[in-house]
């Protein structure tokens, strides 16, 4: 919450993230949130699918399911630009499939950038050491974000945000 408030708050950003989601669950948030008639964002950053990757999705389902909620979000409000982020890496080393499954989930999400209203920026090295882990001090369980991990995303993504804005 320390970090929300101090770096990206101030940038007029609200948070509609729910712990759990998958793709379906922000489709339908998008379609039933009233974008594009209550209310009309200049951004709106998406960052989802290791849910979907935890289920079982294949990577080709969970890059659908995305382009499911990019269109959406285009369609309902065709003024807001989409920064898709890449998923973060998880597991404490990189030897155990998940990251190949990122990785595979993250080529697609990046093909869906157009550069004029769908952006991606893939922030997840951040979260590594030297030797491809993830320590617990910026993941506590190798999934989650710490208040240290969260001090890094924030880093990362308000450069990001403040050009795409000015795009």
């Amino acid at each position: 919450r320390a970090v929300w408030d101090a770096r990206i708050a101030p940038l007029g950003a609200a948070n509609f993230g729910v712990d759990g989601d998958g793709t379906e669950h922000l489709l339908w948030r998008i379609q039933n949130s009233g974008l594009g008639t209550r209310f009309k964002p200049r951004l709106a950053a998406l960052l989802i699918g290791i849910n979907d990757i935890g289920a079982g999705f294949l990577p080709n389902d969970v890059v659908l399911g995305l382009t499911d909620c990019v269109r959406a979000i285009r369609s309902q409000s065709p003024e807001t630009k989409v920064l898709i982020l890449g998923v973060f890496p998880s597991a404490q080393r990189g030897d155990d499939g998940v990251r190949e499954t990122i990785r595979a989930v993250n080529k697609g999400y990046a093909a869906l950038a157009d550069g004029q209203h769908v952006y991606f920026a893939d922030i997840g090295g951040v979260f590594l050491e030297r030797d491809g882990s993830i320590a617990s001090s910026t993941m506590v369980d190798f999934l989650h974000l710490t208040a240290k991990g969260y001090g890094l995303y924030a880093r990362e993504l308000v450069p990001v945000v403040c050009a795409v804005l000015t795009k």
